[in-house]
Protein backbone atom coordinates (compact mmCIF):
# COMPACT_ATOMS: atom_id res chain seq x y z
CA UNK A 1 0.00 0.00 0.00
CA UNK A 2 1.49 3.27 -0.93
CA UNK A 3 -1.62 5.74 0.47
CA UNK A 4 -4.00 5.60 3.21
CA UNK A 5 -6.77 7.22 1.29
CA UNK A 6 -7.28 10.04 -1.80
CA UNK A 7 -6.68 13.28 0.44
CA UNK A 8 -3.65 11.11 1.42
CA UNK A 9 -2.38 10.76 -2.28
CA UNK A 10 -3.47 14.15 -3.37
CA UNK A 11 -1.09 15.67 -0.53
CA UNK A 12 1.89 13.51 -1.60
CA UNK A 13 1.11 14.42 -5.63
CA UNK A 14 0.62 17.85 -5.26
CA UNK A 15 3.98 18.29 -3.16
CA UNK A 16 5.43 16.55 -6.56
CA UNK A 17 3.59 18.61 -8.92
CA UNK A 18 4.79 22.26 -7.35
CA UNK A 19 8.21 20.86 -7.48
CA UNK A 20 8.37 19.58 -10.74
CA UNK A 21 5.92 21.64 -12.61
CA UNK A 22 7.11 25.45 -11.61
CA UNK A 23 4.83 26.92 -14.59
CA UNK A 24 1.84 25.17 -12.69
CA UNK A 25 -0.06 28.72 -12.37
CA UNK A 26 -0.28 28.36 -16.04
CA UNK A 27 -2.27 25.47 -16.30
CA UNK A 28 -5.79 24.60 -15.72
CA UNK A 29 -6.37 21.60 -13.36
CA UNK A 30 -9.34 18.38 -15.10
CA UNK A 31 -9.96 16.18 -12.40
CA UNK A 32 -11.39 12.47 -13.90
CA UNK A 33 -14.82 12.08 -12.39
CA UNK A 34 -14.88 10.81 -10.19
CA UNK A 35 -11.92 9.47 -8.29
CA UNK A 36 -9.34 11.49 -9.90
CA UNK A 37 -11.57 15.18 -8.57
CA UNK A 38 -10.10 15.20 -4.88
CA UNK A 39 -6.33 14.37 -6.58
CA UNK A 40 -7.06 17.55 -8.85
CA UNK A 41 -8.77 19.82 -5.89
CA UNK A 42 -5.53 19.54 -4.20
CA UNK A 43 -3.14 20.31 -6.16
CA UNK A 44 -5.57 23.25 -7.75
CA UNK A 45 -5.97 25.02 -4.32
CA UNK A 46 -2.62 23.98 -3.56
CA UNK A 47 -1.24 26.04 -6.91
CA UNK A 48 -3.80 28.54 -7.07
CA UNK A 49 -5.04 27.35 -9.99
CA UNK A 50 -8.97 26.72 -11.69
CA UNK A 51 -10.53 23.06 -10.83
CA UNK A 52 -13.19 21.40 -13.64
CA UNK A 53 -14.07 17.87 -13.69
CA UNK A 54 -14.05 15.39 -16.50
CA UNK A 55 -16.51 12.77 -16.90
CA UNK A 56 -15.06 9.85 -19.07
CA UNK A 57 -16.99 6.98 -18.83
CA UNK A 58 -16.93 3.83 -20.35
CA UNK A 59 -18.63 -0.01 -21.63
CA UNK A 60 -18.38 -3.04 -23.38
CA UNK A 61 -19.08 -6.57 -24.16
CA UNK A 62 -16.29 -7.60 -21.90
CA UNK A 63 -14.30 -9.56 -25.33
CA UNK A 64 -14.76 -7.95 -28.24
CA UNK A 65 -14.84 -4.23 -28.17
CA UNK A 66 -14.43 -1.14 -25.43
CA UNK A 67 -16.03 2.35 -26.20
CA UNK A 68 -15.07 5.09 -23.85
CA UNK A 69 -16.86 8.28 -24.29
CA UNK A 70 -16.84 12.11 -23.25
CA UNK A 71 -19.31 13.89 -22.58
CA UNK A 72 -18.75 16.38 -25.81
CA UNK A 73 -19.72 13.39 -27.91
CA UNK A 74 -16.21 11.95 -29.05
CA UNK A 75 -14.88 8.95 -27.69
CA UNK A 76 -12.56 5.82 -28.01
CA UNK A 77 -13.50 2.27 -29.56
CA UNK A 78 -10.86 -0.12 -28.84
CA UNK A 79 -11.68 -3.70 -30.89
CA UNK A 80 -10.47 -6.50 -28.88
CA UNK A 81 -9.81 -10.18 -29.09
CA UNK A 82 -9.74 -12.64 -26.75
CA UNK A 83 -9.58 -9.03 -23.91
CA UNK A 84 -6.77 -7.62 -26.27
CA UNK A 85 -6.65 -4.89 -27.84
CA UNK A 86 -5.90 -5.21 -31.91
CA UNK A 87 -7.06 -1.77 -33.22
CA UNK A 88 -7.90 1.78 -31.37
CA UNK A 89 -9.93 4.09 -32.60
CA UNK A 90 -10.54 8.09 -32.36
CA UNK A 91 -14.86 8.76 -32.90
CA UNK A 92 -15.63 12.14 -33.53
CA UNK A 93 -19.23 11.77 -32.86
CA UNK A 94 -20.18 8.33 -31.11
CA UNK A 95 -23.90 8.86 -31.84
CA UNK A 96 -23.33 7.76 -35.29
CA UNK A 97 -22.18 4.46 -33.64
CA UNK A 98 -24.58 1.55 -34.50
CA UNK A 99 -23.70 0.02 -30.59
CA UNK A 100 -26.81 -0.40 -28.46
CA UNK A 101 -26.55 1.70 -25.75
CA UNK A 102 -23.56 4.14 -26.94
CA UNK A 103 -25.86 6.81 -26.97
CA UNK A 104 -27.56 6.65 -23.33
CA UNK A 105 -23.73 6.27 -21.78
CA UNK A 106 -23.17 9.50 -23.94
CA UNK A 107 -26.74 11.32 -22.50
CA UNK A 108 -25.39 10.26 -19.20
CA UNK A 109 -22.12 11.41 -19.07
CA UNK A 110 -23.44 14.67 -20.40
CA UNK A 111 -26.23 14.56 -17.42
CA UNK A 112 -22.94 14.00 -15.03
CA UNK A 113 -20.87 16.63 -16.46
CA UNK A 114 -23.38 18.98 -15.94
CA UNK A 115 -24.23 18.06 -12.50
CA UNK A 116 -20.18 18.61 -11.41
CA UNK A 117 -19.38 21.75 -13.31
CA UNK A 118 -22.90 23.43 -14.36
CA UNK A 119 -22.33 25.54 -17.61
CA UNK A 120 -18.75 26.25 -17.41
CA UNK A 121 -15.64 23.70 -18.56
CA UNK A 122 -13.55 26.40 -19.43
CA UNK A 123 -9.80 25.56 -20.50
CA UNK A 124 -6.91 27.03 -21.96
CA UNK A 125 -3.70 25.89 -23.86
CA UNK A 126 -2.20 24.07 -20.63
CA UNK A 127 -4.14 21.33 -18.77
CA UNK A 128 -3.11 19.45 -15.61
CA UNK A 129 -5.04 16.38 -16.03
CA UNK A 130 -5.61 14.07 -12.92
CA UNK A 131 -6.82 10.75 -12.10
CA UNK A 132 -6.48 8.47 -8.73
CA UNK A 133 -4.19 5.76 -10.74
CA UNK A 134 -3.64 4.48 -14.14
CA UNK A 135 -4.43 1.06 -15.23
CA UNK A 136 -5.05 0.77 -19.10
CA UNK A 137 -5.03 4.19 -19.28
CA UNK A 138 -7.27 4.42 -22.10
CA UNK A 139 -9.76 6.76 -19.95
CA UNK A 140 -6.70 9.41 -19.60
CA UNK A 141 -6.11 8.75 -23.63
CA UNK A 142 -10.23 9.64 -24.56
CA UNK A 143 -9.65 12.96 -22.21
CA UNK A 144 -6.10 13.70 -23.75
CA UNK A 145 -7.86 13.33 -27.52
CA UNK A 146 -11.09 15.39 -26.57
CA UNK A 147 -8.78 17.81 -24.90
CA UNK A 148 -6.35 18.51 -28.08
CA UNK A 149 -9.04 18.40 -30.86
CA UNK A 150 -12.05 19.88 -29.19
CA UNK A 151 -10.92 22.62 -26.68
CA UNK A 152 -6.93 23.00 -28.97
CA UNK A 153 -5.15 22.21 -25.68
CA UNK A 154 -1.51 22.73 -26.36
CA UNK A 155 0.14 20.65 -23.62
CA UNK A 156 -1.18 18.39 -21.33
CA UNK A 157 0.84 17.11 -18.24
CA UNK A 158 -0.93 13.80 -16.15
CA UNK A 159 -0.84 14.22 -12.78
CA UNK A 160 -1.79 10.49 -10.95
CA UNK A 161 -0.24 9.09 -7.48
CA UNK A 162 0.71 6.05 -9.31
CA UNK A 163 1.12 4.63 -12.29
CA UNK A 164 2.39 1.40 -14.58
CA UNK A 165 5.79 0.12 -14.36
CA UNK A 166 5.95 0.87 -18.49
CA UNK A 167 3.53 3.73 -18.84
CA UNK A 168 4.53 6.30 -21.41
CA UNK A 169 3.54 9.94 -22.00
CA UNK A 170 3.26 8.95 -25.89
CA UNK A 171 0.63 5.97 -25.07
CA UNK A 172 -1.65 8.25 -23.43
CA UNK A 173 -0.92 11.61 -25.87
CA UNK A 174 0.24 14.08 -22.99
CA UNK A 175 3.47 15.33 -22.59
CA UNK A 176 4.57 14.62 -19.63
CA UNK A 177 3.85 12.53 -16.80
CA UNK A 178 3.79 13.62 -12.49
CA UNK A 179 3.73 10.78 -10.36
CA UNK A 180 4.69 9.93 -6.55
CA UNK A 181 5.38 6.09 -7.08
CA UNK A 182 6.07 3.76 -10.04
CA UNK A 183 4.21 -0.12 -9.95
CA UNK A 184 7.16 -2.53 -10.13
CA UNK A 185 4.50 -4.86 -10.94
CA UNK A 186 4.75 -6.31 -14.57
CA UNK A 187 0.85 -6.21 -15.52
CA UNK A 188 -0.93 -3.41 -14.72
CA UNK A 189 -3.22 -3.85 -11.05
CA UNK A 190 -6.53 -2.38 -10.19
CA UNK A 191 -5.82 1.04 -8.55
CA UNK A 192 -7.74 0.61 -5.78
CA UNK A 193 -4.81 -2.30 -4.76
CA UNK A 194 -2.75 0.94 -3.55
CA UNK A 195 -4.95 2.20 -1.15
CA UNK A 196 -5.76 1.39 2.13
CA UNK A 197 -9.48 2.99 1.96
CA UNK A 198 -10.83 3.34 -2.17
CA UNK A 199 -14.34 3.81 -1.63
CA UNK A 200 -16.30 5.26 -4.14
CA UNK A 201 -16.34 9.48 -4.49
CA UNK A 202 -19.69 10.59 -4.00
CA UNK A 203 -21.21 13.14 -6.79
CA UNK A 204 -22.24 15.43 -4.56
CA UNK A 205 -18.41 14.96 -3.22
CA UNK A 206 -17.14 16.16 -6.54
CA UNK A 207 -19.64 18.59 -6.77
CA UNK A 208 -18.86 20.77 -3.64
CA UNK A 209 -14.85 19.84 -4.31
CA UNK A 210 -15.59 21.77 -7.84
CA UNK A 211 -17.76 24.91 -6.29
CA UNK A 212 -15.05 25.15 -3.49
CA UNK A 213 -11.98 25.02 -5.31
CA UNK A 214 -13.72 27.93 -8.02
CA UNK A 215 -14.29 30.07 -5.09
Amino acid sequence: MFFVDRTDAAAKLSAEVLQDLPNVSSFVAVGLARGGVPIAARIATDAGISLNALVVDDMGDGKSFQLIVTPFGEGVLVEMENLQPLRLMYIQNVSTLKIPGANQLLEKAHQRQHLYNGESFEVGEKVLLCDDGIVSGRTALAASLMLRRRFGVKEIVLAVPVIPRDLKSSDIMVDEIIFWRQSTLSSAPATGMFYDSFGDVPDAIVSQLVRDARS
